[in-house]
């Protein structure tokens, strides 16, 4: 009888800087994500739960989800984060847009719960040419409605930091304070950080003090306990570019340091940091030996 050789696992990390991770494909069934995880040497990942450019999406199967959690639990998969479809636009002007992507985010966040997933990463989007004022309000009321109607969910909503550019909500950390503060159930909402596009819209991690200005700012604004996720990726762009280009850490214009510096900072322990960098899972598997060896 032939024998299947056992899997290969890559060392991880499991120290207080964790849990380190990766964005997971969901090739051959979400509940295979997690053995997927743990191969790249990860204790966190996201995913998505639908395909991400896509509208409509088959339901989940029960025993699938089921399978997802038994998975997460065996590989000690610790964080599991989704990020919503890129289709969906809560600033949107256009209106049939705009109901749209509530009903599909409504969707995605029943999708989340199914699967045990407590935190959904989202864009808040852009308004062409609507006043910044216009296009927080389009957002917020997006997001009134898709809380309530998954009232009693417990899945708490990223609103993900932008690079910027024409139209977009998101690029300054006032745009969160904002729809945080004015949103009727803020407990539900909370920020996803993404060096890259903080970097793009003028943050500027590349300098030795970066990251305790930009803690400043965070705790003048949305404070530390709103920050749910980390996107750790390096940026191709130049700072203030507003180009968001993805490069592997320590391979673009932020450089290694500010990462290192981020994995040694205890007000961010135990927030899921999970990688975006293009390159595959070659990439992620090398990026999350370097993470590990700068937490050391």
């Amino acid at each position: 009888m032939k024998i299947s050789p056992k899997p290969r696992y890559a060392p991880r990390y499991d120290g207080p800087a964790g849990p380190l991770g990766c964005h997971v494909t969901d090739a051959g069934g979400v509940d295979k994500a997690p053995e997927k995880a743990r191969r790249l040497g990860a204790t966190a990942m996201q995913i998505f739960t639908r395909s991400p450019r896509m509208w409509r999406a088959s339901p989940i199967p029960s025993d699938r989800a089921a399978k997802f959690a038994a998975a997460r639990a065996t590989h000690g998969i610790v964080a599991a984060v989704a990020h919503a479809i890129y289709l969906l636009n809560l600033a949107s002007a256009r209106d049939d847009l705009w109901r749209r992507s509530i009903d599909v985010f409504s969707d995605d966040i029943e999708r989340c719960a199914l699967l045990g997933i407590d935190r959904l990463v989202l864009h808040p989007g852009a308004g062409g040419d609507a006043s910044l004022a216009e296009r927080r309000r389009r957002v917020l009321a997006a997001l009134k409605e898709v809380v309530r109607r998954t009232a009693g969910v417990p899945v708490t909503i990223l609103l993900e930091t932008t690079a910027g550019g024409r139209g977009t909500v998101g690029a300054d950390l006032a745009d969160m304070a904002w729809l945080i503060d004015h949103h009727p159930r803020p407990e539900r909402l909370g920020v996803c950080l993404d060096s890259c596009h903080l970097f793009a819209a003028g943050q500027p991690l590349h300098e030795p003090d970066s990251l305790a200005r930009l803690i400043d700012e965070i705790e003048r604004t949305i404070g530390l306990a709103k920050i749910g996720c980390w996107h750790l990726n390096d940026s191709l762009g130049e700072w203030n570019s507003h180009r968001d280009r993805h490069a592997r850490l320590g391979k673009g214009k932020i450089g290694q340091d500010f990462f290192a510096r981020l994995l040694h900072e205890p007000r961010f322990f135990g927030v899921p940091k999970i990688l975006e960098v293009p390159g595959g899972d070659k990439a992620f598997a090398g990026d999350l030996r370097l993470l590990a060896r700068l937490a050391r």
